[in-house]
Parts: C-alpha cells; structure tokens; sequence
C-alpha cells in the first residue's frame, strides 16, 4: 500500500477546494481532482462508447481504459488481483452492497459487526437493517479524547462473535483521519498483521 499523502500538497489538484474549504461528506459524494475531471471529460465526449457490451473498436479501446484503471487501483491498494476491485458510484453504495450481499449470505443470528463512534450513518444503517433482519448484534468502539478510534479498544472488542468490522478512514463529522493499517490489522486479528 502506498504511503500517506500529504493533503496540503495535493489540495491544488482539487478545483473545489480552493479557498481553503473543507469538505467532508465523502460518504455522500467525493471531490474530484482535475486529473480525473479531465479524464471523465474524455471518456464522456470524444471517447465515449459502452465498456463490456460491443464488439467495435472505440468500445474495445474504452473496455481497455476500464481495465488499466482497474489494474492501477489494485496496484495502488495492494490488492492481489485486478479482479477483486469493485467500482461502484460511492461509499455508500459500496457498504449497502457488502451489507447486502456478504451480509445477507454470511452473518447469522448472535453474530456481531463491530463499528466505531465515528461512522457516518451511511456505515450504520445497513448494519442496523441486518440486526433487525437476522438478529445480529452492533458494537461500537469508542474515540480517544482527540476524537480519534481507540484501535486498542478496537481490538479487545473483537471477539469470537465478531463476524465483520466496518470503520471509516476519515469522519466526516470531525475531520478525523483513522490510521487503516492499524484498524485493518484488528479486523484481520492484530495475530495476522
């Protein structure tokens, strides 16, 4: 995974930002840097045509571009493979999918889904549907006094009921940025990291 990146050197790359405003309803809607803004331009206009579905040239060089960006993600995350990254339009719907369907298929009544004081409510609601569906049980781990995700409070409230953690990297609410490395390595069992 790449390293951090410092915001203050990046924040020109955001149009929207300019002015020195923040912004922080990414669950809702992500601001876009002017590389991907021109690239949108792009594949809208002169480049467009349907990824996956035709069989002519200007579809087959468009389900190209899809894959390289595929790939570059998957590069960029770690992941092991192009094909474990999944686009989808936001956070939201990303974590009413995994509710849906990982939770949906695997969770049972008495398991657990931990979750932190700092989620949006994007990252509570599903899990408040499943609990009312299957019976789970939500816990929450708390903040340190900076506002920030008591990873060592994290990590004791896992335990064998505890089927999936869902935390949020940055709050929208306090601007709080959580360390994932940490907070990944709980929900994987610090044993594994």
């Amino acid at each position: 995974m790449n390293a951090h990146l410092p915001h203050a050197s990046h924040r020109a790359d955001f149009p929207a930002l300019a002015n020195d405003w923040a912004y922080l309803d990414t669950a809702a809607t992500a601001q876009k840097p002017q590389a991907v803004i021109d690239a949108i331009t792009r594949a809208y206009g002169v480049d467009y045509a349907t990824v996956h579905r035709g069989v002519y040239e200007r579809s087959a060089t468009m389900t190209q571009s899809f894959e390289a960006v595929r790939a570059k993600v998957a590069a960029f995350i770690g992941a092991a493979a192009a094909n474990e990254i999944v686009f989808t339009r936001g956070a939201t719907e990303s974590i009413n999918m995994v509710a849906q369907a990982f939770g949906g298929m695997q969770l049972k009544r008495g398991d657990h889904i931990l979750l932190t004081a700092l989620e949006h409510h994007s990252n509570i609601v599903p899990w408040q549907m499943l609990r009312g569906a299957l019976g789970l049980g939500i816990d929450v781990a708390p903040l340190t006094p900076d506002g920030r995700i008591d990873t060592d409070a994290l990590i004791a409230m896992i335990g064998p009921r505890t089927k999936l953690v869902s935390v949020a990297h940055v709050s929208n609410v306090l601007g709080s940025v959580a360390d994932a490395y940490a907070n990944g390595c709980a929900g994987r069992r610090p044993s594994r990291c």
